[in-house]
């Protein structure tokens, strides 16, 4: 699936671009909802890194494992990264914006956003968990909604 996330959560949209959207990008997202209970199961949100990600999987992610019992299990590409290009080109000015901080904004961002959405069809925000390794697990240890 794909979120619209922005590109400067810093507010500032005077970015200089020739991608028509400039202040805007495609982030991509998976989710497995096999299992979740929309009454009471938490969100387990896996934070992939600096490659290509991939759905949800317990299988793959056996952190997971536990969670399919009664949460939606989501998994989101990281800014730059595999599908998830904010522009055509890495020139430098374009990757003033490839930062933890803006990646940490992304997420909140999203779950926000999807927050919003399920007050909307399910009736409450469900508790969130941030999951990752390396890089991601810093992200999900700073992260904070």
């Amino acid at each position: 699936m794909w979120f619209t996330n922005r590109i400067n959560h810093n507010l500032d949209y005077s970015i200089e671009s020739n991608d028509g959207d400039e202040s805007y990008y495609q982030q991509r997202y998976w989710y497995n909802d096999q299992f979740w209970d929309k009454d009471n199961g938490p969100v387990f949100l896996y934070i992939c890194g600096e490659g290509t990600c991939s759905a949800p999987d317990t299988r793959k992610y056996p952190f997971m494992v536990g969670a399919s019992e009664n949460a939606l299990l989501i998994s989101i590409e990281h800014r730059y990264y595999g599908d998830s290009q904010p522009f055509t080109n890495w020139s430098t000015s374009n990757l003033k914006y490839l930062s933890s901080e803006q990646a940490l904004a992304d997420l909140a961002y999203f779950i926000d956003e999807m927050n919003a959405g399920f007050q909307t069809t399910i009736g409450r925000k469900p508790d969130w968990i941030t999951i990752g390794g390396s890089y991601p697990g810093a992200l999900s240890a700073w992260f904070k909604s």
